[in-house]
């Protein structure tokens, strides 16, 4: 009786030990959980074209927390207007390539420069002002930016005529935006996407 039931527990530890995952199982486990955790962290990624960001911080701040802060952004077609001496901010204008707009108040009429009127230009398409402030968007980088391959607005004048050339489109990855001021202001940020005619 003894041996029947010692042979019992033998077998029994034997089967719960063999029931347990094999490795190809654990493998097979370990790249589910890994998808479902990327899948987890895509899903709460917002990407958002820089105009619809930019339209809903002006009319409603609590859409825009709502919607941006504390979050991970993808955040496109944003035309660079001035790097800062640091090299961690770069400012951009938010840009609807479909409409031509940018986030610019216009700057017709600057009677001060006795200028008749000025016109942007984004990439050689001429393109129309949003005459309402706040319009910059501030993005800060942790370390400086390589500027090589990014280029500044141009302004020249002619013929009593000021021309605002955007060469630069890009689309970066940041967080936690912000409103300051007369800025949207986006932290942590890289760039993904450096689109400079």
């Amino acid at each position: 009786m003894k041996k029947i039931i010692f042979l019992f527990l033998a077998s029994s530890l034997f089967l719960i030990s063999a029931c347990g995952l094999s490795a190809k199982e654990k493998k097979e486990k370990f790249t589910n959980d890994s998808i479902t955790k990327a899948d987890s962290i895509a899903k709460s990624i917002v990407a958002v074209e820089s105009w619809d960001f930019y339209l809903t911080a002006k009319k409603d701040t609590n859409a825009f927390k709502n919607k941006y802060a504390h979050k991970k952004l993808i955040l496109s077609n944003l035309v660079l207007e001035n790097i800062w001496s640091s090299k961690k901010i770069l400012q951009c204008l938010a840009y609807s390539p479909k409409d031509s707009i940018v986030s610019s108040p216009s700057r017709d009429a600057v009677k001060k420069l006795k200028l008749d009127k000025s016109q942007t230009i984004v990439q050689g398409i001429t393109g129309k002002y949003y005459p309402e402030g706040p319009y910059y968007i501030e993005l800060h980088f942790n370390t400086p930016v390589d500027i090589a391959t990014l280029k500044e607005c141009f302004v020249k004048e002619e013929s009593k005529v000021k021309f605002w050339n955007y060469y630069t489109i890009l689309t970066v990855e940041g967080d936690s935006a912000y409103i300051r001021s007369n800025s949207y202001v986006i932290n942590n940020c890289v760039i993904k996407e450096n689109n400079t005619k």
